[in-house]
């Protein structure tokens, strides 16, 4: 038998009361591992059709279901769903993850398996719907919107419901968690790259849901079934609602893209008609005007290309598209 001096074995026993420890956690809170599992393999599948480790293209995030205006407002939904299980390269994946199982146990004991679930589920749909209101041609993915739902929903649960804790045990929660989500903003606003627009959805509705659950997380656990069904119900036509608010509000976004896509099957004297009603209803955007005006040059509309490229300038002179092709109109003969 292979003997031990006392300081080795102690940590030995430590490290065993670990093992068990987490293998507990799991074995109690399963949808938290079983998320962060599917994060993982939804990655390695991607590693495996030949994305990049550290950094996808965002056609490639795209086509693994990543958020993207014009196609989740026109007919692709699930795409609210489906970025919240792709991440931008294994460190985006490995922090989210962290965090996802720090506040994921936390929220999983408090609420209940399932009712966490939705919970996760609404705040990341409720981040990526923000995200389209303010962003939507930004491609967005990650679980970070949710993990962010999921700290709002422990601040407002935990500090408006009774729970029968005294309230000293509860402050230094909560206090932990609002410092993660503040800290974690101040973070995204500090780096372009990252999609804060989304964090602030996710922790806003987050906010909201554990504000509205906070009554029903007052009741023994036996009495919360009904209470939280009515709330995910509710919580889920708002999102509903929401979703056909911004559909229509940057119905814009989906015009340029059927025009787009009309453009590439070179039917140009549809893309014209298409975009010719987008920038009746939107005279002051300037893609749409950019893209009116490649839509007049290819059905030979020459002054009319010039004149929606000149205005597309006047609203974003950025725009190098527009600027190179009026250039090339104006050198040319009429």
């Amino acid at each position: 038998m292979q003997e031990y001096c006392p300081d080795c074995l102690a940590r030995i026993r430590e490290q065993q009361q670990q093992v068990v420890s987490t293998s507990q956690l799991i074995r109690r809170f399963p949808i938290t591992p079983s998320l962060i599992a599917i994060n993982v393999l939804v990655f390695l599948a991607m590693i495996l059709r030949g994305s990049s480790v550290w950094n996808p293209s965002g056609q490639q995030l795209v086509d693994w279901g990543a958020l993207f205006g014009p196609l989740t407002l026109s007919d692709q939904w699930w795409r609210l769903f489906s970025s919240m299980f792709l991440h931008i390269g294994i460190v985006h994946l490995a922090l989210n993850m962290w965090c996802l199982w720090n506040l994921g146990i936390l929220a999983e004991s408090l609420l209940g398996r399932w009712t966490y679930l939705a919970s996760y589920l609404a705040t990341g749909a409720g981040a990526g719907l923000l995200s389209l209101a303010v962003k939507p041609l930004q491609v967005s993915a990650g679980a970070s919107g949710a993990v962010f739902g999921l700290a709002g929903v422990l601040i407002t649960g935990l500090y408006f419901s009774k729970l029968a804790v005294p309230r000293s045990a509860l402050q230094g929660t909560i206090r932990s968690v609002g410092l993660f989500a503040f800290y974690n903003l101040i973070i995204g606003f500090s780096i372009p790259a990252i999609n804060n627009t989304a964090h602030l959805g996710g922790l806003g509705t987050g906010l909201l849901l554990g504000l509205a659950m906070a009554p029903v997380l007052s009741r023994p656990r036996d009495q919360r079934a009904t209470g939280n069904l009515a709330i995910i119900i509710v919580a889920s036509l708002l999102l509903v609602g929401g979703f056909l608010t911004v559909r229509h509000l940057q119905e814009h976004i989906v015009s340029i893209n059927r025009a787009n896509d009309l453009l590439l099957n070179k039917n140009y004297s549809g893309a014209l008609a298409e975009l010719q009603q987008t920038a009746a209803r939107k005279p002051d955007n300037s893609r749409v005007q950019e893209m009116l005006g490649y839509a007049y040059q290819m059905n030979n509309d020459r002054a009319n290309a010039i004149a929606a490229y000149e205005h597309a300038l006047q609203l974003d002179p950025n725009l190098k598209f527009a600027r190179n092709r009026l250039a090339e109109l104006k050198s040319s003969q009429p």
